[in-house]
């Protein structure tokens, strides 16, 4: 039977996306007023629903709000751009919104409302607090954005469009709207949510400029670093966004004025906007810290106020890396990839690891070297010292990585047990101009040693090694432990591990790179209480 029953037309700019149900609705932006919007020309707002008579609906409310406020920026054209806003700017802007937006709904309540205008203004508080949550789960999105430059136009302001503090008040009105709905449910049910009072001028205090303060600021300790090591452009926008980034939590002092407490601050900041525990540790935190480092390194603070701030990662542990155990190595070293020859088909996706998961554990052991240092050896860094003896040079040519530079540049004898095992007959089996373990490939990033870290972290657990603070590195902490246990000297060992030794200024003198021979004398004294009996 054919269903007369017309679907309603669609009102202006209403619309559904490529593979979704829900309606959205484009509200244009007057030409006039687009500059306050960093030039945008539409606003697009979800409808939050399926239904098209309710999106109809929506979207006229959605244009009548939206109306509304840009007769209220008509009357009062924005005339003031800030280079950015305090931490204390946006919360006193939100604060003031969370007491608008409550007052205007008990302003309501106290003129009456119908069942229908009550049901209505439920299901939008519903709709209104999954938006912001979702605003606080993912980041603020474009039209975000927007709104928070409507904000602050109503208020006769604009930001600069690459200021973060854009998404800083988009994420806390977010928080705002969320809080907004929780009151109106709650008032809803007959609890009385009391009305706060309104922030007078929340930006009545200005915006900090790179100038505002007497003293050297990060921004000029920055400037230094940069004409002193020479940033490429992209590396300096970015230690630019994150000092930006600082101040804008913290207010510009001078730099000998911040303390811990200012960069525990910054740290909360940034875990409350719910950023990854990584990004916050290797892009913020430390970019910050480079440039306080480089101000203490030049006298300018006594301190370097960043050391030991860091954001604790979902299942990280504050447990120290620990050596392993004789247990542990023999654990290892029974394995039947050491006693049977055995080798893993894959690891993952990648391609077979070859020799490296047999050699690369027993170079570790022997010479105390870094995982990255072991896996882009080429055969040319295994060297033919006379008399019989080998050793590793660790360096940086053919785009090879060191974790502290040229600094960790050195020379490392081939122990005499790993000659035994049969090191050197492998080598001579691999390609003279080629990789010592060719099927560690390097990643973009020039690393080699990522797809035998993540079949090494299993084995140990295959291995029964399941310990905190148990990992490769466990190998270079093992080395130290038995060169102190065989009386070789701390600055051999350190020479042998590429650690800086600051025990006298004498030490720092001289070609930088410590002689060989008695480097090879240590080694003669290196021995390992398990026996290693291995199949090649």
């Amino acid at each position: 039977m054919r269903d007369d029953k017309k679907m309603p037309a669609r009102q202006v700019g209403v619309y559904r996306r490529s593979g979704s149900r829900s309606y959205y609705c484009h509200i244009y932006i007057p030409k006039h007023l687009q500059d306050a919007f960093q030039g945008k020309t539409s606003i697009v707002r979800s409808l939050g629903t399926t239904e098209l008579a309710e999106a109809n609906r929506r979207a006229i409310e959605a244009r009548r709000e939206m109306d509304a406020k840009f007769q209220a920026l008509e009357a009062g054209q924005c005339s003031t751009t800030l280079e950015t806003l305090t931490s204390e700017q946006i919360r006193a802007i939100a604060q003031d919104e969370l007491a608008k937006a409550l007052a205007l709904d008990e302003q309501k309540r106290i003129d009456g409302l119908t069942p229908e205008q009550a049901e209505v203004r439920s299901q939008g508080s519903e709709w209104t607090a999954k938006q912001a949550t979702k605003v606080m789960a993912t980041g603020a999105k474009e039209v975000d954005l927007l709104e928070a430059d409507l904000l602050l136009a109503l208020r006769g302001f604009r930001v600069a469009p690459d200021s973060p503090s854009r998404k800083q008040l988009a994420f806390e009105m977010a928080k705002v709207k969320r809080e907004v709905a929780k009151a109106k449910a709650e008032r809803n049910q007959g609890e009385w949510v009391e009305t706060p009072p309104r922030v007078e001028n929340p930006i009545a205090a200005p915006a900090p400029s790179s100038r505002a303060v007497n003293g050297k600021t990060l921004e000029d300790m920055l400037e230094a670093y940069h004409v002193e090591r020479k940033l490429t452009a992209q590396t300096l926008q970015d230690y630019q966004h994150k000092v930006r980034s600082f101040v804008e939590v913290n207010g510009l002092l001078p730099v000998n004025a911040y303390s811990k407490e200012h960069c525990l601050a910054f740290k909360n900041r940034l875990v409350e906007e719910g950023r990854p525990a990584k990004t916050i540790n290797t892009k913020y935190l430390a970019f910050v810290g480079t440039v306080f480092r480089y101000a203490h390194a030049n006298g300018v603070i006594p301190t370097n106020p960043m050391d030991g701030v860091k954001v604790m990662a979902r299942g990280e542990s504050t447990t120290p890396e620990r050596a392993y155990t004789l247990a542990d190595l023999k654990a290892i070293f029974s394995a039947p990839i050491f006693t049977k020859g055995e080798r893993p088909k894959k690891w993952g996706r990648s391609k077979p690891l070859g020799e490296a998961v047999f050699w690369i554990p027993l170079l570790a052991l022997f010479t105390g070297a870094r995982q990255n240092e072991l896996c882009q050896l080429e055969k040319a860094d295994v060297v033919d010292y006379g008399d019989g003896r080998y050793y590793l040079s660790i360096n940086m040519e053919n785009g090879k990585k060191l974790k502290m530079g040229r600094k960790n540049v050195r020379s490392v004898p081939i122990h005499h047990e790993l000659i035994r095992l049969g090191f050197l007959d492998y080598v001579a089996k691999q390609a003279d101009d080629g990789m010592l373990f060719p099927e560690l490939t390097r990643d973009e990033r020039g690393k080699t040693n990522e797809q035998f870290s993540k079949w090494f972290n299993g084995a140990l657990k295959d291995w029964g090694i399941k310990r905190a603070g148990i990992n490769f590195h466990s190998f270079r902490h093992t080395f130290k432990d038995i060169c102190r246990e065989c009386g070789i000297d701390e600055a051999v060992h350190d020479a042998l591990t590429g650690h800086r030794t600051t025990a006298s200024v004498g030490r720092q003198y001289g070609s930088g790179q410590y002689p060989l021979p008695p480097l090879f004398k240590a080694m003669e004294h290196f021995t390992v209480r398990v026996s290693i009996s291995v199949e090649f």
